[in-house]
């Protein structure tokens, strides 16, 4: 059995929007359950009258880019015959249009659980 949810919200001042996936898939020895959460949010929006401010701005930005943060979590738990992943990142990206840009903070969240059913627990596969 499989099943499939999507979900998209955007706030009301359109500065937040949230896409979210999740998969639910059962086969004969386990169940996995996987949730995939994505947030994009307008941190600031920077006007220029002058392209090559624009330029000149992106190209400081580059030379000073912070890479993403990433947190990556696993944990087994043997008595619930689990394994949970958990996977964050953190990054901001800029986005043109025309002569303003806006600088969006992007978090991504990813958890993949997989459960073992019972007849598997005798064999120790955790």
């Amino acid at each position: 059995m499989r099943e499939l949810l999507f979900k998209n919200s955007l706030s009301c001042d359109k500065k937040r929007s949230e896409l979210f996936q999740t998969e639910y898939f059962e086969t004969e020895n386990s169940i996995l359950n996987f949730e995939k959460k994505t947030t994009y949010m307008v941190k600031d929006i920077l006007e220029f009258t002058d392209i090559f401010d624009l330029e000149l701005y992106l190209a400081q930005k580059k030379k000073k880019e912070i890479p993403p943060q990433t947190f990556i979590v696993k944990n087994c738990d043997k008595r619930k015959a689990r394994i949970k992943i958990i996977y964050k990142t953190l990054s901001h990206q800029h986005v043109v249009l025309g002569q303003r840009i806006f600088v969006l903070k992007v978090v991504q969240f990813i958890r993949k659980t997989v459960s073992f059913k019972k007849q598997l627990l005798s064999a120790n596969i955790l």
